[in-house]
């Protein structure tokens, strides 16, 4: 083991910890370390059951620890990793509940809060009920349900 690879190893680590649900490429640019070579320590940290995956989509997605038995684990990493504007649009989902006063109280484009509000919904954040007027609740589902679907969407929206 060189010492080189070991310091590799911890900053992969360190940006896995403080981010987690990193794709590769956000993973390379947050390291700073070439793909090429990142693949090869992600991989080992990866085998000694410091990191896990999460296939969705095509993408992986970067996990620090042991993978978990638990959704619910899961559930929370994400909730604490999304941006501070999708957190607050889940409390006010579950609090206004109607979409209309949600639009209405939002400065973003209707359109942009619609596939806000859709996307929280897919990842189980929160639970369309109705057709019109649309209101949310919690999800009486609190498993692993729809979190995978497209998480990597997290980091983007």
């Amino acid at each position: 083991m060189s010492f080189e690879g070991e310091q590799r190893r911890q900053a992969i680590l360190a940006a896995i910890n403080e981010h987690p649900g990193l794709t590769f490429r956000a993973l390379a640019r947050a390291t700073g370390i070439p793909t090429a070579t990142l693949q090869g320590h992600r991989n080992i940290l990866l085998r000694r059951g410091q990191a896990w995956l999460l296939r969705v989509e095509g993408r992986l997605l970067h996990f620090p620890g042991t993978r978990p038995a638990c959704a619910d684990v899961v559930r929370a990493t994400w909730r604490d990793a999304l941006p501070e504007g999708l957190r607050e649009l889940i409390t006010e989902a579950l609090a206004a509940g109607r979409q209309a006063d949600i639009l209405h109280a939002r400065e973003a484009p209707h359109s942009t809060t619609q596939h806000r509000l859709s996307m929280l919904a897919r990842w189980g954040f929160i639970a369309p009920v109705g057709a019109w007027p649309i209101r949310y609740q919690r999800p009486q589902d609190e498993g692993l349900r729809a979190i995978a679907h497209s998480a990597w969407e997290l980091a983007h929206a």
